[in-house]
């Protein structure tokens, strides 16, 4: 199966290099992680309402698409970086067109987990996850 889903209209960030697939595997697989086992979880109904739950600043996005092949599961969706105001026209765009993919998106981080990690449905639906120490400052 092949998936020729991208995020072509998205606006990439101009300070965002290249993403490694080894790289976009491991924040995907942390950020699938974060979602199994998050101690909170928030529902903004609408788009806007999302966008008043995030912070400002780079968001990581994956389509959430996994291959298994026996006990072996492989990432194989799509992935971007993109800042906050980009991430919600992209968001806008695609329920508009009835293109919206099941995706995750997480704050950019750098160690560890996420923080927060955003799930959205192909329907707009969205469920925010986040750890019991983190906190969304709205």
């Amino acid at each position: 199966m092949r998936n020729f889903y991208r995020f072509a209209a998205l606006r990439a960030c101009a300070d965002g290099a290249a993403v490694s697939d080894e790289i976009a595997s491991a924040r995907f697989f942390a950020m699938l992680a974060l979602i199994h086992h998050a101690n909170t979880n928030r529902s903004p109904r609408t788009l806007d309402a999302l966008a008043a739950e995030l912070a400002d600043g780079r968001y990581w996005l994956a389509q959430k698409l996994v291959v298994a092949k026996g006990r072996t599961r492989r990432f194989a969706g799509a992935f971007a970086i993109a800042r906050k105001p980009e991430l919600i026209e992209f968001l806008a765009g695609a329920i508009d067109r009835g293109d919206l993919r099941e995706m995750l998106i997480a704050a950019e981080w750098t160690d560890g987990e996420p923080n927060l990690v955003v799930h959205v449905g192909e329907d707009g639906s969205f469920a925010i996850h986040t750890l019991a120490s983190a906190r969304i400052d709205p």
